[in-house]
């Protein structure tokens, strides 16, 4: 049986940095959540296609704090948009959300280290 096996190291020497200067990581990591959410919602909003504008009006940050952000698209039919094939003229493609999270990824990691960077100040 083959197995990956992954290390990560260091994580304990930020977190014992991040004590010794007093950083309230609590808030911290709630900062990231609620910015990286709403760069979230601003994508899936940009990436959405516009008819109604049910689609665009439902798409929210529902929660934000310490532990996690929950972005939702409230329309019944998103997923099924998100999936659907080709691109409609003047709209682009349909994958909005696809679209709107491989943007995001990038950003967590600026929104990380921006926030840490600004807790670590003199």
């Amino acid at each position: 049986m083959t197995f990956i096996t992954i290390t990560v190291t260091g994580l304990d020497q930020v977190i014992a940095t991040l004590n010794r200067k007093n950083v309230d990581i609590q808030e911290a990591t709630r900062n990231v959540h609620i910015n990286v959410g709403n760069f979230l919602v601003r994508e899936l909003k940009n990436n959405a296609h516009q008819i109604t504008g049910n689609l665009k009006n439902s798409i929210m940050l529902d929660y934000a704090d310490d532990r996690a952000a929950v972005v939702s698209v409230h329309a019944p039919y998103a997923v099924y948009e998100n999936r659907r094939p080709g691109a409609k003229a003047g709209f682009g493609p349909h994958n909005f959300a696809d679209r709107a999270v491989q943007t995001t990824i990038p950003e967590l990691a600026k929104q990380v280290k921006a926030e840490f960077d600004q807790a670590l100040q003199p």
